[in-house]
Protein backbone atom coordinates (compact mmCIF):
# COMPACT_ATOMS: atom_id res chain seq x y z
CA UNK A 1 0.00 0.00 0.00
CA UNK A 2 1.52 3.43 -1.03
CA UNK A 3 1.95 6.49 1.37
CA UNK A 4 -0.78 8.72 1.17
CA UNK A 5 1.01 10.91 3.26
CA UNK A 6 4.04 10.78 1.24
CA UNK A 7 2.22 10.71 -2.31
CA UNK A 8 -0.10 14.04 -1.04
CA UNK A 9 3.46 16.35 0.24
CA UNK A 10 4.90 15.04 -3.47
CA UNK A 11 1.86 16.24 -5.08
CA UNK A 12 1.93 19.63 -2.90
CA UNK A 13 5.45 20.26 -3.61
CA UNK A 14 5.32 19.69 -7.48
CA UNK A 15 2.35 22.00 -7.59
CA UNK A 16 3.93 24.74 -5.53
CA UNK A 17 7.14 24.92 -7.45
CA UNK A 18 4.59 25.66 -10.54
CA UNK A 19 4.52 22.35 -11.74
CA UNK A 20 0.86 20.99 -13.23
CA UNK A 21 1.28 17.12 -11.61
CA UNK A 22 -1.34 14.57 -13.45
CA UNK A 23 -3.65 14.03 -10.71
CA UNK A 24 -4.53 10.40 -12.19
CA UNK A 25 -0.89 9.39 -12.18
CA UNK A 26 -0.88 10.10 -8.50
CA UNK A 27 -4.20 8.56 -7.74
CA UNK A 28 -2.90 5.53 -10.00
CA UNK A 29 0.28 5.61 -7.58
CA UNK A 30 -2.06 5.64 -4.55
CA UNK A 31 -3.47 1.85 -5.08
CA UNK A 32 -6.68 1.56 -2.23
CA UNK A 33 -5.73 4.64 -0.73
CA UNK A 34 -6.85 6.47 -3.76
CA UNK A 35 -10.19 7.77 -2.59
CA UNK A 36 -7.76 9.18 0.55
CA UNK A 37 -6.02 10.75 -1.86
CA UNK A 38 -8.43 12.43 -3.85
CA UNK A 39 -9.56 13.80 -0.88
CA UNK A 40 -6.65 15.32 -0.15
CA UNK A 41 -5.95 16.58 -2.92
CA UNK A 42 -8.96 18.21 -3.56
CA UNK A 43 -8.77 20.33 -0.37
CA UNK A 44 -5.72 21.54 -1.77
CA UNK A 45 -7.21 22.31 -5.14
CA UNK A 46 -10.15 24.22 -3.62
CA UNK A 47 -8.04 26.11 -0.89
CA UNK A 48 -4.91 27.03 -3.22
CA UNK A 49 -4.78 29.61 -5.75
CA UNK A 50 -4.50 28.73 -9.30
CA UNK A 51 -1.25 29.36 -10.75
CA UNK A 52 -1.46 31.37 -13.85
CA UNK A 53 -0.66 29.36 -17.05
CA UNK A 54 2.40 29.58 -18.71
CA UNK A 55 2.62 31.78 -22.18
CA UNK A 56 3.30 28.68 -23.74
CA UNK A 57 -0.30 26.91 -22.61
CA UNK A 58 -2.24 30.35 -23.35
CA UNK A 59 -0.94 30.18 -26.84
CA UNK A 60 -1.63 26.56 -27.41
CA UNK A 61 -5.49 27.09 -26.13
CA UNK A 62 -6.34 29.93 -28.33
CA UNK A 63 -5.18 27.82 -31.47
CA UNK A 64 -7.06 24.80 -30.34
CA UNK A 65 -10.51 27.25 -30.10
CA UNK A 66 -9.51 28.53 -33.21
CA UNK A 67 -8.91 25.10 -34.88
CA UNK A 68 -5.51 25.60 -35.80
CA UNK A 69 -2.57 23.26 -34.88
CA UNK A 70 -0.85 24.49 -31.81
CA UNK A 71 2.61 23.94 -33.07
CA UNK A 72 1.81 26.65 -35.90
CA UNK A 73 0.78 28.87 -33.30
CA UNK A 74 3.76 27.94 -31.00
CA UNK A 75 6.15 29.04 -33.84
CA UNK A 76 4.69 31.89 -34.83
CA UNK A 77 4.52 33.11 -30.93
CA UNK A 78 8.68 32.32 -30.83
CA UNK A 79 9.52 33.59 -33.99
CA UNK A 80 10.45 29.73 -35.22
CA UNK A 81 11.16 29.30 -38.75
CA UNK A 82 10.01 26.25 -40.07
CA UNK A 83 12.69 24.63 -41.19
CA UNK A 84 13.83 25.14 -37.38
CA UNK A 85 10.91 22.60 -36.44
CA UNK A 86 11.44 20.19 -39.52
CA UNK A 87 14.88 19.78 -38.81
CA UNK A 88 14.28 19.44 -35.11
CA UNK A 89 11.77 16.44 -36.48
CA UNK A 90 14.18 14.59 -38.82
CA UNK A 91 15.87 11.72 -37.81
CA UNK A 92 18.87 13.33 -40.02
CA UNK A 93 18.91 16.93 -39.88
CA UNK A 94 22.07 17.67 -41.96
CA UNK A 95 19.92 15.54 -44.62
CA UNK A 96 17.16 18.65 -44.51
CA UNK A 97 20.17 21.25 -45.58
CA UNK A 98 19.74 19.90 -48.84
CA UNK A 99 15.61 20.35 -49.41
CA UNK A 100 14.15 22.21 -51.39
CA UNK A 101 12.06 25.40 -50.44
CA UNK A 102 8.91 23.49 -51.94
CA UNK A 103 10.10 20.33 -50.39
CA UNK A 104 10.43 22.00 -47.08
CA UNK A 105 6.99 23.22 -47.60
CA UNK A 106 5.24 20.02 -47.62
CA UNK A 107 7.20 19.30 -44.76
CA UNK A 108 6.04 21.72 -42.65
CA UNK A 109 2.09 21.56 -44.04
CA UNK A 110 2.56 17.54 -42.61
CA UNK A 111 4.05 18.78 -39.14
CA UNK A 112 1.35 21.68 -38.57
CA UNK A 113 -1.81 19.96 -39.96
CA UNK A 114 -1.60 17.58 -36.96
CA UNK A 115 -3.14 18.75 -34.12
CA UNK A 116 -0.28 17.42 -31.74
CA UNK A 117 -0.65 17.24 -28.25
CA UNK A 118 0.99 19.88 -26.35
CA UNK A 119 4.23 17.99 -24.72
CA UNK A 120 4.90 16.84 -28.33
CA UNK A 121 4.58 20.68 -29.65
CA UNK A 122 6.81 22.04 -27.11
CA UNK A 123 9.10 19.14 -27.97
CA UNK A 124 9.23 19.71 -31.58
CA UNK A 125 10.32 23.01 -31.31
CA UNK A 126 14.24 24.75 -30.95
CA UNK A 127 15.33 25.43 -27.37
CA UNK A 128 15.52 29.11 -26.59
CA UNK A 129 19.10 30.06 -26.31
Amino acid sequence: MADVNALFDEFAIRRARGERPDIDDYLDRAGDAAAELADLIEGLLMSAPTPAPAPEDAVIVRALLAGQPPIQALRAAKGVRREAVIRRRQPCPERVRSWSSRRMAAASVNVCARLLPPRMTMALLPRSS
